[in-house]
């Protein structure tokens, strides 16, 4: 992630043609906006992105396809929707890349469902219903200027502590160009965590599962020897009258 600083899309650019410190440089930023996926619109977690998103942060799709390079260009209404919208929404069907969800009232299709438990960077937000526009498409919901967070891998043989040394020359170009705004403009790199993978998924949930699996094991025993306890205390006066008439502890344990 590069922290420090929100970009302009001029700045965003620029930063993205430094191809000798970057392999890929996407942009983001979050936002709520209704959306409507059939049954009325309600605030979905909405997130504009560079077309490159996804293959900066190698995300594949559970089906369908992520944004074309061209999107950032083209004011093509595409979207790709969460997992657990897909799942929710509607219903798992194979059939929902080409339907159509409304953004602000306005029509996008669909061309993509986002892996399990894929949210992107902003992982704080893990398990909500989001949606993912591309940098042109914005523009039909949006008019204002944004400031843009950056994402970036980095090039071959490039270490995140020489990000700030190999990006000072542009960030005090950019300074110059903005000199209100940027009095203390700085560019660093910090190293993503948190990101869930595929191996974690399943250790998370097979963990889940034994968690569960013992909870309700305890919850049964407990149930059980309560209903013995109670059982015990109800054949309290039976017992003594068993004991004298003469019944031995082993024959009143079998009983």
């Amino acid at each position: 992630r590069i922290g420090g600083v929100r970009l302009s899309e001029t700045e965003l650019a620029a930063l993205r043609e430094q191809r000798d410190v970057f392999a890929e440089v996407a942009g983001w930023t979050a936002t709520s906006r209704p959306v409507d996926f059939g049954a009325g619109a309600e605030p979905v977690l909405t997130y504009y992105t560079t077309s490159n998103y996804f293959r900066t942060l190698g995300a594949t799709t559970s089906i369908g396809a992520t944004f074309a390079d061209a999107s950032d260009a083209s004011t093509a209404p595409v979207a790709v929707i969460s997992h657990n919208v897909w799942m929710n929404d509607f219903g798992g069907t194979p059939d929902v890349v080409g339907k159509t969800i409304r953004v602000m009232n306005v029509p996008f299709t669909v061309v993509g469902v986002a892996g399990p438990r894929f949210i992107g960077v902003d992982v704080k937000h893990l398990g909500r219903a989001a949606i993912w526009i591309p940098l042109g498409a914005r523009r039909l919901v949006e008019s204002d200027s944004v400031r843009w967070q950056a994402v970036a891998r980095l090039a071959r043989g490039v270490r995140p502590d020489d990000v700030a040394s190999r990006i000072a020359p542009l960030a005090a170009n950019l300074a110059r160009q903005s000199p209100d705004m940027r009095t203390r403009f700085a560019i660093r790199a910090e190293r993503l965590t948190g990101m869930p993978s595929e191996a974690s998924d399943t250790h998370e949930l097979i963990a889940a599962v034994f968690i569960v699996a013992a909870i309700v094991v305890i919850i049964t025993c407990t149930n059980v020897s309560t209903l013995f306890l109670g059982r015990a205390v109800a054949r309290r006066r039976e017992m003594g009258i068993r004991l004298s008439l003469g019944a031995t502890r082993p024959r009143l344990v079998r009983q």
